[in-house]
């Protein structure tokens, strides 16, 4: 008769380990806990389910603390977890099954990291539950893997539908760097003594939770250099990649990093929703609406669990999707499109009645009531504010629409996109000086629009501050000249400008 045995390793984890202990503890034989230097009650809740637990001095390496594990545990078959993730009942009948078998197998598992921060999961496949060998072992300091072992000694692998909570990303900032800085350095260590495009793709996930931009990008193309790394990892290389681009302005660089990904994986909702700004910025509407509408088809097949054959999937708000496609919509004067966006946004499960009504309001150009204004500052996030200010710009009193603008300032005030509309409204409305100043305090933010400069340069003129136009000239030579366009422009300026400037 099978044996089934959890296979596990921890330190302090007692705010975790007791529910995912709940979620198996009636479809295990066997609790194997090996301890890695726990100061607090873990060991005590673990002793209350009956598990054998074990001391494992801690040596920078999760792999050798895997495998000691392993040599404790007896059952024909290990499912392994960690404290912070709980098996879905429903899954339990299916892992029963597969265990009665006696075979070399191991099983791909669907891990679903949820993330309410972001409301952002992801799905992610891993081989969590397999048949027991002698010869099976972890390899890696960080990001342990095992499955070229299990290869190595003739098992099959299968896809399942059994589902594992992960609820190690629901947790704030402060958290998630604290967990990144733990892997940090024993990844390092790996990728030195073995500098594989995994560890790498691993490396640049870390950097990015460290807010550290220039080592995950060096990774990042590292690790898409391989012809071995599986194509879901450089799928989210890529997009990683044509984002950052797209933010610095290189949208040429960003279409070929995005085109790059869909080659790999065409129904990538992250790379599909990349793919349609990239398109946008280009003043290709058609283009970013029919990625716009890939991106929440494909979203909502992940979503429903529909045909979950990669190893990483991502679900993106299905709002944010939405909000990018009435701004498509706008932008693109398609009336038709509008309205699909809008009633699928009605329909969707986080809709929130009153904000559809605002948007349809201002598509019509309905003047807003003072509390509707309250309500957009608090409606708006960086994810919507582009529908909200092409909104905010059909406003027909120029007044209004400089009042609608103040109440996202709070949220917005070092946003670029934001400062550039903000700005415009003041010069619109006769405040040139605090115009001047907004587009001069936003040109100094870490993401610049280069459109700042020519408005900035009109409104010196207007208000005669020639001497000032010279070093804004300069400045955005250095910043601006790798983009398409702009160098042409800026001579332009120049050549206009220059009676004016000699003088």
């Amino acid at each position: 008769m099978s044996k089934l045995t959890l296979s596990m390793i921890v330190k302090n984890e007692e705010a975790n380990l007791r529910d995912c202990l709940e979620s198996v503890k009636d479809i295990v034989d066997e609790i194997i806990i090996v301890d890695t230097g726990s100061t607090d009650n873990t060991l005590k809740i673990a002793e209350e389910f009956g598990a054998q637990t074990f001391h494992f001095k801690w040596i920078n390496d999760f792999s050798a603390a895997r495998n000691f594990a392993l040599k404790q545990s007896t059952g024909n078959w290990i499912l392994y977890l960690d404290a912070d993730e709980r098996l879905v009942r429903r899954s339990k009948s299916e892992l029963l099954d597969i265990v009665k078998e006696d075979t070399l197998l191991g099983v791909n598992c669907l891990i679903n990291n949820v993330n309410e921060a972001t409301g952002t999961p992801i799905f992610m496949k891993y081989i969590r539950l397999f048949h027991n060998s002698e010869n099976i072992s972890f390899s890696g300091k960080a990001h342990e893997q095992f499955e070229a072992s299990l290869y190595a000694n003739n098992y099959s692998v299968i896809n399942s539908k059994i589902e594992i909570v992960h609820l190690g990303y629901n947790v704030d900032k402060a958290g998630l760097k604290k967990k990144a800085e733990r892997n940090l350095s024993p990844l390092l260590e790996e990728y030195q003594s073995n500098p594989s495009s995994y560890y790498a793709f691993q490396l640049a996930n870390t950097y990015k939770v460290l807010e550290d931009r220039a080592n995950e990008i060096k990774y990042h193309k590292i690790a898409i250099q391989d012809t071995e790394l599986k194509n879901e990892y450089k799928a989210v290389g890529y997009l990683t990649l044509a984002d950052y681009a797209m933010r610095d302005n290189k949208i040429n660089l960003a279409l070929e990093y995005v085109t790059a990904g869909l080659s790999l994986d065409t129904k990538h909702p992250l790379l599909n929703l990349i793919a349609s700004q990239i398109y946008n910025s280009q003043g290709e509407n058609n283009k970013a609406i029919e990625f716009c509408k890939t991106a929440l088809n494909e979203n909502r097949k992940i979503e429903s669990r529909e045909n979950l054959t990669n190893l990483i999937d991502v679900i993106l708000p299905e709002e944010k999707i939405l909000k990018h496609g009435l701004y498509l919509s706008i932008s693109g004067e398609n009336q038709y499109m509008f309205n699909y966006y809008l009633l699928e946004l009605s329909r969707s499960k986080n809709s929130d009645k009153r904000e559809v009504e605002l948007i349809e309001k201002l598509f019509n150009y309905i003047e807003l009531y003072e509390e509707e204004f309250s309500y957009l500052g608090q409606s708006v996030d960086v994810d919507s504010l582009d529908l909200y200010l092409i909104l905010i710009s059909r406003i027909e009193n120029k007044q209004s629409q400089l009042n609608a603008l103040f109440f996202l300032n709070d949220k917005f005030e070092m946003n670029s996109k934001y400062l550039t509309r903000l700005g415009l409204s003041l010069n619109e409305n006769n405040y040139r000086t605090e115009a001047a100043q907004v587009f001069e305090n936003s040109l100094k933010l870490e993401v610049k629009d280069p459109s700042q400069v020519f408005y900035l340069i009109s409104i010196y003129v207007d208000e005669n501050k020639y001497d000032k136009i010279p070093e804004l000239l300069e400045f955005a030579m250095n910043e601006f000249s790798h983009i398409a366009g702009i160098q042409e422009k800026l001579n332009s300026v120049i050549k206009k400008l220059e009676p004016i400037l000699i003088n």
